[in-house]
């Protein structure tokens, strides 16, 4: 059996081959990975500004809430006080009809 061995400048040659091979797909993912972060970067940048829209929104929405709140609070009390003169009214109202049926009663 003869074995073949191969000389020292193919086997060098290859080697160089496999390196520069090796570099140029490390040069090839890293770029592709800056593209990745880039996008991811751009992504990030996009999801914060959401975020801050969103919080603003939601700040606004809360004023909202306690301002309908406070309206709603006034509305009852206003209601409270317009039933009190209502029954004030009433009241009043039937004293005017029996002061009045009282003074036509009387003989003039």
């Amino acid at each position: 059996m003869s074995t073949q061995q191969a000389s020292p400048s193919t086997d060098a040659g290859q080697r160089a081959r496999i390196f520069e091979d090796s570099g140029q797909r490390a040069q090839e993912t890293l770029g592709e990975c800056e593209m990745q972060l880039k996008d991811l970067q751009s992504k990030l940048r996009n999801a914060r500004s959401e975020l801050c829209m969103g919080e603003k929104k939601f700040s606004i929405l809360e004023n909202m809430v306690a301002n309908g709140k406070r309206i709603i609070k006034r509305q009852e009390e206003e209601i409270k006080d317009l039933k009190k003169a209502n029954e004030e009214l009433k009241q009043a109202y039937n004293q005017l009809l029996s002061d009045l049926r009282r003074i036509q009663g009387q003989p003039r």
